[in-house]
């Protein structure tokens, strides 16, 4: 037994030895790079560059083509985008690369080389004792440490892969 500020908690650890290729979510990958030969630190970097331009030139290809099928569909008449935009298609460029260059500068010195190794087995055991903590808390010793050994395990590995990164997320938007 683990005592966790007075609360005596059946806890044992989930992992005690590297986790198996099942123990993984679906979405986990076990190679060290995302695109083999490019670094994910560069990857990152280069992707939202390259997605801006290959959907800023698409659309760029659409509004120049005129086609009668999008043209009646266009929100603005020709000539009034034409009086409204007084800025040209060079200065767009000029301060669209700029700003890339600013966010890809700042993006080199902010991201490490190498991310740090996770130990999942470990981290998997400090959610597990951090649900075991709340269900005493909540449940009482005896039927918290029943419902831990039943339920445990799968509360904290799903709290660890889904749970805390969906809020994350969602936190993050």
């Amino acid at each position: 037994m683990n005592n966790f500020t007075g609360l005596h908690v059946p806890y044992a650890p989930l992992y005690s030895t590297p986790l198996s290729t099942s123990d993984y979510p679906f979405y986990h990958s076990f190679r060290s790079e995302l695109v083999p030969g490019i670094s994910d630190k560069y990857l990152s970097l280069f992707a939202p560059f390259a997605i801006y331009w290959i959907f800023s030139l698409f659309f760029h290809l659409l509004d120049n083509l005129r086609l009668d099928v999008l043209e009646r569909h266009r929100i603005h008449e020709p000539e009034e985008v034409k009086t409204k935009n007084r800025v040209t298609v060079r200065e767009v460029i000029v301060a669209v690369l700029f700003q890339q260059v600013l966010q890809t500068l700042m993006g080199m010195a902010a991201l490490e080389d190498e991310p740090p190794a996770m130990d999942h087995a470990g981290e998997l055991n400090k959610w597990g004792r951090r649900v075991a903590k709340v269900v005493i808390s909540v449940a009482g010793s005896k039927s918290g440490g029943q419902f831990l050994a039943r339920y445990g395990r799968g509360m904290a590995s799903w709290l660890y892969w889904w749970g805390y990164p969906t809020l994350q997320l969602a936190w993050a938007a």
